[in-house]
């Protein structure tokens, strides 16, 4: 009920209002609803000039609901001296997913370019596994789960710490999921790869000469040569 006044008398206005949910079980998540509804309400002008969008609250009740696709009728609450006229839309379709999680191999992913002949050797992540917690419609589109990490040391060995990427289908990451642990420490060594070494040629004889020759000097050209090999092989 308004009092009418001629400086002051009551409008309409209509205002885009943001559409929360209450009563959501932890074990349920919304994955589609609208962000807004649009919300008509009759006040005294001053007070319909002064609103917004943020006076009013718009909810949809979720108590009791178990996963699936419903059409909700959406509630209005309105602060003193305002009436509802409308809602639109007065029902709206909310689809709910269960929250589950899932353990997943967590895989190391190294760039950066090492120094001279340096190759990488043996890398550990710890802990090995994630668990994800989220969506299953979410948690089945996880390809890969990835330590990235730039190693730009020249010492033999290396730890450091990273937090983890979700890879989806195309590559794309994806986000908004959460992680358990969300940061790994990635180990590693560093091994000097292919070396160079010249080494002497060393003459080996076998066999008999025949009778009556005798062997009084060996020649051998090159007399050293250099050979290329993995570091571990050349040391022997």
């Amino acid at each position: 009920m308004f009092v009418m006044n001629e400086q002051n008398p009551p409008v309409e206005g209509t205002f885009q209002v943001a559409l929360s949910s209450r009563n959501l079980s932890n074990k349920i998540v919304v994955m589609e609803a609208p962000e807004t509804v649009r919300v008509k309400v009759r006040g005294l002008r001053n007070a319909i000039a002064g609103a917004t969008g943020r006076d009013f609250h718009a909810t949809v009740d979720l108590k009791g609901l178990k996963p699936g696709q419903y059409d909700l009728p959406v509630s209005v609450t309105l602060p003193p001296g305002y009436e509802l006229v409308e809602v639109t839309p007065g029902k709206v379709s909310v689809s709910l997913e269960s929250v589950q999680s899932r353990q997943f191999t967590i895989e190391p992913r190294l760039t950066g370019s090492l120094a001279g002949q340096m190759v990488l050797g043996k890398v550990e992540v710890k802990p090995a596994v994630t668990t994800i917690t989220g969506p299953q419609s979410a948690l089945d589109a996880i390809t890969k789960v990835f330590a990235p990490l730039e190693v730009r040391t020249n010492t033999p060995t290396f730890s450091l710490n990273t937090k983890l990427v979700l890879q989806g289908p195309d590559g794309n990451e994806l986000k908004s999921l959460t992680m358990e642990p969300s940061q790994v420490n990635v180990s590693g060594t560093l091994d000097s790869g292919t070396i160079s070494r010249t080494i002497d040629v060393k003459t080996i004889l076998s066999g008999n000469l025949p009778d009556g020759v005798l062997l009084r000097k060996v020649f051998t050209e090159p007399v050293k040569v250099e050979i290329k090999g993995p570091k571990d092989i050349i040391d022997k």
